[in-house]
């Protein structure tokens, strides 16, 4: 692995319902990699942009080291176990996380404090009957996502996909605070 790798709640839940499937595979059938600047012309920093293809679901995970971390983070809850992990990781753990609907684990890939609900809210509300049936029914469908764009910088990532049945595009984004990547609060949009 390498080193750098309801209203509300509704929305949250929204974006992770993309999820549910079980079992988690890697990637990398082609790799595009090139730098833009980003689109605020303010910004003197550049963007790096990484196009990923895949063959089989995103919610595979076959990476046996990373699959190794996540199994101790969940035990442990120690958000330091993440801290080495790539954005692309951090976004197919979350993924696979809400897909599992273990709402416990996923609490913790937000900043702390970053949340305004308690973490038994947070998993009250993602129990309930309408967010997982729409989580259930958005990761049926985020199951057949086979590309993805990743742009990342110092500070942020996003993870670009479509979803092909409804060509709906959705940018997924995370924060560097430290070493680690966290979600932000309604990470999907």
């Amino acid at each position: 692995m390498k080193k750098n790798r309801k209203a509300f709640f509704f929305g949250v839940m929204i974006c992770s319902a993309m999820m549910l499937v079980s079992g988690c595979g890697y990637f990398n059938i082609s790799q595009q990699e090139r730098l833009t600047p980003i689109e605020d012309p303010s910004a003197s920093e550049l963007v790096k942009e990484e196009v990923f293809q895949f063959d089989y679901s995103l919610l595979e995970i076959d990476d046996e080291e990373l699959l190794f971390l996540f199994d101790r983070f969940k035990q442990t809850r120690e958000v330091e176990m993440l801290g080495n992990i790539e954005p692309f990781e951090m976004f197919q753990l979350y993924m696979y996380t809400q897909a599992g609907e273990d709402y416990e684990t996923l609490y913790y890939f937000y900043p702390e404090g970053s949340l305004n609900v308690s973490k038994e809210q947070f998993i009250e509300e993602g129990r309930n009957e309408v967010t997982t049936q729409n989580n259930r029914e958005f990761m049926k469908r985020f199951n057949e996502v086979r590309e993805v764009i990743i742009r990342t910088n110092d500070e942020s990532a996003q993870i670009h996909f479509t979803l092909e049945e409804e060509r709906r595009d959705f940018t997924f984004q995370l924060n560097r605070i430290g070493e680690s990547w966290f979600v932000v609060p309604v990470p999907l949009q």
